[in-house]
């Protein structure tokens, strides 16, 4: 799903096999993780994410944009 968001990120982040040793699948979770939190950063200075939360602290969630 984050290919329709971000061109290119499944050539680049591609999917471990589900053999692969557990340091493996926590570093390929770690570096989703990344992209994922820089996307939602990006989105958010686009003014695209609804804040879920209060003054202090808050979850950021993108808005569909018609896709």
């Amino acid at each position: 799903a984050l290919e329709v968001e971000i061109d290119g990120v499944a050539n680049l982040l591609p999917l471990p096999d589900i053999s692969a040793p557990t340091w493996r699948l926590k570093a390929f979770e770690d570096m989703l993780d990344a992209v994922v939190c820089a996307w939602v950063g990006a989105v958010a200075i686009e003014g695209r994410c609804i804040p879920h939360g209060d003054e202090d602290a808050a979850i950021w969630i993108p808005v569909s944009v018609g896709r």
